[in-house]
This record gives C-alpha cells, sequence and structure tokens, in this order.
C-alpha cells in the first residue's frame, strides 16, 4: 500500500559523465534538448519521460509546456543550459518533480509544495468533494495534518462565507500553509496552530476532515525512492499498521463535532472497513459511507455525529 500515486526514476549521471547538454559543440534548442532529455528520462526508467522533460524545459524558460513548440529552434543562452542540466540532474536523482518545479496543481489550482509537506494526490480532491458536498451554508471547519494547506484553502476559495480552522504537528509545513494561503489572498480566514491533530483551544465545528498519514511503518522502506527520500515520512507513515491516527481521529472528532456535524477522512488501501468498524465501536457516529476515487478505490469515510 502507498499514499497515492508515486513516481519511477532510477540512474542518474556520475560525476565522470560530460553533461548531455552542455556537451554540445553545436546551439542547444528546446527541441533538441527535449529529444535528449526525454532519452535520459527514458534510460533512468521515468514513466513519462516527455512529460517530464517538457516540464523541466518549460520550467527552465520561465514559461509553460503549450509554449515550447514557439520557441522550439531558439537557441538556448549557457545560463539556460546550466540551469537545465541542474534540473535534469535532480529528477535523475529521483527527486519529485514536483519539488524541482515548486508547485503543485490541487482543485485545479496552484500550491507551493517543498520537502517539508506532503505533495497533494489527485485522490484527496475525492476527500474534499465529499466535505463541499455537506458544506453548503456558512460553517466552521476543521483540518487536521493539514500539510500544504491544500485541503483548508480549497475549502475557504469553495466556501467563502465558512470559517477554516487548520492544524499540524510541523512548524515548517505550517510555514508553507501560511505562504499558499496569502498566495490565494485568504490568509485572514484560516486560523493556523501547530497542534497533536485538535486545536489547544475548545471549539465545535460543522465539518472535520483529514487526511492524515496512514502508511504501515514496514512499507516505508519499500515506496519509491521520490516518496521515502524525499517526502516527510511523518506525513506518511502512522504506526505498525498505518491506522495509528485514524484511530485517534475517530475517538476524539465527535466531541469536537456539533450535532449533527460530519466527519471526513481519507483512508489508505484496505483500511476503509477497519476505520468503519472503529467508528461503530464508539457509539458516536451515525450516516457511515464509504465513498471510492477516481480509481475505483475505497478512499473517503463520511460520517455524522
Amino acid at each position: 500500500m502507498t499514499k497515492g500515486d508515486w513516481w519511477l526514476v532510477a540512474g542518474g549521471w556520475g560525476a565522470d559523465h560530460e553533461s548531455p547538454i552542455t556537451s554540445h559543440q553545436s546551439p542547444v534548442t528546446p527541441s533538441t534538448l527535449l529529444r535528449t532529455t526525454t532519452d535520459r528520462l527514458a534510460a533512468a526508467g521515468v514513466p513519462d519521460p516527455q512529460v517530464d522533460a517538457e516540464w523541466l524545459l518549460a520550467h527552465c524558460l520561465g514559461g509553460r509546456r503549450v509554449d515550447l513548440a514557439l520557441q522550439a529552434r531558439q537557441p538556448l543562452t549557457s545560463i539556460q543550459q546550466r540551469q537545465c542540466e541542474q534540473f535534469v540532474t535532480r529528477r535523475l536523482r529521483r527527486e519529485p518533480l514536483q519539488y524541482i518545479l515548486g508547485t503543485q496543481s490541487f482543485y485545479g489550482r496552484d500550491f507551493r509544495v517543498t520537502p517539508d509537506v506532503l505533495i497533494p494526490r489527485p485522490e484527496t480532491e475525492t476527500l474534499v468533494e465529499r466535505a463541499l458536498a455537506v458544506a453548503k451554508q456558512p460553517l466552521q471547519m476543521l483540518d487536521l495534518c493539514t500539510g500544504s494547506g491544500c485541503i483548508a484553502i480549497t475549502l475557504a476559495l469553495e466556501r467563502p462565507a465558512a470559517r477554516i480552522t487548520a492544524t499540524d504537528t510541523s512548524a515548517a509545513a505550517l510555514t508553507v500553509a501560511r505562504e499558499n494561503a496569502a498566495r490565494h489572498e485568504i490568509q485572514e480566514r484560516i486560523a493556523w496552530f501547530e497542534a497533536d491533530l485538535f486545536p489547544p483551544s475548545p471549539a465545535t465545528y460543522d465539518v472535520i476532515i483529514s487526511n492524515p498519514p496512514y502508511c504501515p511503518e514496514a512499507v516505508w522502506p519499500t515506496l519509491q525512492p521520490e516518496v521515502r527520500d524525499w517526502e516527510p515520512q511523518t506525513a506518511v507513515v502512522s504506526g505498525n499498521d498505518g491506522l495509528a491516527l485514524l484511530r485517534r481521529i475517530v475517538q476524539d472528532a465527535w466531541r469536537w463535532l456539533r450535532a449533527g456535524g460530519v466527519l471526513a477522512l481519507e483512508v489508505g488501501d484496505d483500511q476503509a472497513a477497519h476505520v468503519v468498524r472503529s467508528m461503530e465501536t464508539t457509539g458516536h457516529y451515525t450516516a457511515l459511507k464509504i465513498h471510492r476515487d477516481l480509481t475505483g478505490r475505497e478512499r473517503v469515510i463520511t460520517a455524522e455525529a
């Protein structure tokens, strides 16, 4: 079980290898560089090597992927060539493309990402969709394990009348989250707390939402290097079976929910039934539902308090 779709890369260029980019004697154009970079990434085992090559080259040129064709025959400067080589080298070292680019799209918006935060995954959009389905009026909403802040910020943007509280144990992650809130100009509508799950001050909420760590400890060493070597382990792993934080949330969330309030959780593969049983055992939740993501996996659980 992994936390989302991971990227596969292998290999790299040793110190005794001359850079395929800077070793060209003739002028280097985006067209030629795209071919050589695609070949290098393909040889390294990168899925969709041309797509990655396009993203890296567009990032180097300060434009968009769709603009590459317009610049296909325009020679790159030596500075641009060196920068492109740095980006390609980082990718060949299995650094996630999102960290190299510095952003990841989520729910149609760009969010800044660094190795201090988990890279937002497409399946988490299902979690947001389920929360939005119940958040149709002015609401108080709590996002646990906020990371980059993509969930809290998306909720705030999609429900302008809502008030959002978000927590994380990582001060570094909260710094990134606040930067993302400022980027989307909603910093005044979200209260951020460095806390172990629930905020320090008592309150009740209409919706509690969380995409917590849910990977078992034993799985961590087997994950692709893009995850294991770059993403924060504390944002991925949660106990021997991956359910440690999910159990804590289930045990305590009802105390923070108003009557009829909704708890929405993202879970890992084969975890939905376990979490539902935990909810049933507490005796504090009703209307339990399991929702599948776009790949058909049981990914989100919602329940009322």
